[in-house]
């Protein structure tokens, strides 16, 4: 059975389903299909491996030049639902070391916000707990961190808030990635 490999995008991320088998026959397809990938121009990269059923040695060196490629461009490239058989293959050879193996498809793509969260420069993280006019942000209770993830509806960038007052951190990554 030959190699079928389906790519999509969801917003900023490009997913790409293989299936089927990675052998010798299949190479020069999962070569070309990389190389679509790449044209994208998209920074984050979801390998999802459901419906895959083998990969042999050369389909290994390629994903790993693959990964080896994106993180040299500065790209992101996570696995997720992948099968049993090929995660045994693929812990045996430690490629967890080389990118982040997630069991869904959303918890693959969540992961790339989580990891936005944690660039952002220093300079956002630094606020005061009050607001732009003064206000206390976390209705009397003190910050463990002096930033906030809360948006502010008067700012036309969300103050970060932290964990303490639980709220807006998903509504703040949602707006930074509606911005895009």
């Amino acid at each position: 059975m030959a190699l079928r490999m389906t790519i999509t995008e969801d917003r900023d991320v490009v997913i790409v389903a293989l299936s089927a088998r990675i052998d010798s026959f299949a190479i020069e397809e999962l070569y070309e299909g990389f190389e679509q990938v790449k044209k994208t121009g998209k920074r984050n990269i979801v390998l999802m491996m459901r419906e895959l059923e083998y990969i042999n040695s050369r389909g290994i060196a390629t994903l790993i030049s693959f990964f080896k490629w994106a993180k040299e461009e500065g790209r992101s490239v996570k696995l997720a639902q992948v099968p049993k058989n090929i995660m045994q293959l693929l812990s045996l050879l430690g490629i967890e070391k080389l990118t982040s193996i997630y069991d869904t498809l959303p918890e693959a793509i969540e992961s790339f916000e989580q990891d936005l969260a944690e660039e952002l420069p220093e300079e956002a993280a630094t606020l005061n707990e009050e607001g732009p006019r003064g206000e206390d942000l976390h209705g009397g209770r003190r910050a463990e961190r002096p930033w906030c993830w809360q948006a502010q509806p008067s700012w036309s960038w969300p103050l970060w808030c932290c964990s303490s007052c639980g709220r807006g951190r998903r509504r703040a990554l949602r707006w930074i990635f509606s911005r895009f």
